[in-house]
C-alpha cells in the first residue's frame, strides 16, 4: 500500500467487511427511530470517518477499532443537540407539531376554516340582500325562493 488509490481501496474494503455490522449497531443506536433517521445516519457516519486523514483511518483500521469508531460516531451524532446530523436531519423533526383541525389554539388562531361549510353558499347571498327588503317583500322571497312553495300554496 504505497500510493493514496490502494490505501483508499484497502479502507473501502475494510468498511464493506463491517457494513452488515454496522448496520445492526445503528439499528440499536436509533431503536424505534431507526425508519426516521437510521437510513441516513449510518452513511454519514462513515463519511465522517473518510473525511478524516488516510494516516488517521488507516491507524483506526489497524488498532481494529474501526465499528468500535463507527459506532461511536453514530451514538454522537443522533443523540446530541449539537451535531450535524441534528441540523442536517433531526431538527426538522423535532421542531414540527401535528396541527389539528377544528382545535381552538386561541382567539385569533383559525384552525378549521368553514368558509363554505354552508350547503349552499348562493342562499346565504340571498339572505343576506334580503335583510333590506320591507318585511311583505322579505316573506314573498322567503316562501318562495328558500322554502320552494307555489303562489296558490301562499
Amino acid at each position: 500500500m504505497n500510493t493514496d488509490t490502494e490505501k483508499k481501496q484497502f479502507i473501502s474494503k475494510e468498511i464493506t467487511k463491517i457494513y452488515p455490522q454496522l448496520d445492526i449497531n445503528c439499528r440499536k443506536v436509533c431503536g424505534a427511530a431507526y425508519e426516521r433517521y437510521g437510513v441516513d445516519l449510518l452513511p454519514y457516519c462513515i463519511e465522517i470517518f473518510l473525511d478524516k486523514p488516510l494516516d488517521v483511518q488507516l491507524k483506526v483500521i489497524k488498532d481494529k477499532k474501526l465499528e468500535h469508531y463507527i459506532t461511536h460516531v453514530m451514538n454522537f451524532q443522533l443523540k446530541l443537540g449539537t451535531t450535524g446530523f441534528y441540523h442536517k436531519y433531526r431538527k426538522h423533526h423535532e421542531k414540527q407539531r401535528e396541527y389539528y383541525t377544528n382545535y381552538v389554539y386561541s382567539e385569533d388562531q383559525v384552525s378549521y376554516n368553514d368558509a363554505f361549510e354552508d350547503e349552499n353558499p348562493t342562499l346565504q347571498c340571498v339572505q343576506k340582500v334580503i335583510e333590506d327588503f320591507d318585511p311583505y317583500k322579505k316573506m314573498l322571497v322567503d316562501e318562495i325562493i328558500i322554502k320552494g312553495n307555489t303562489f296558490q300554496y301562499i
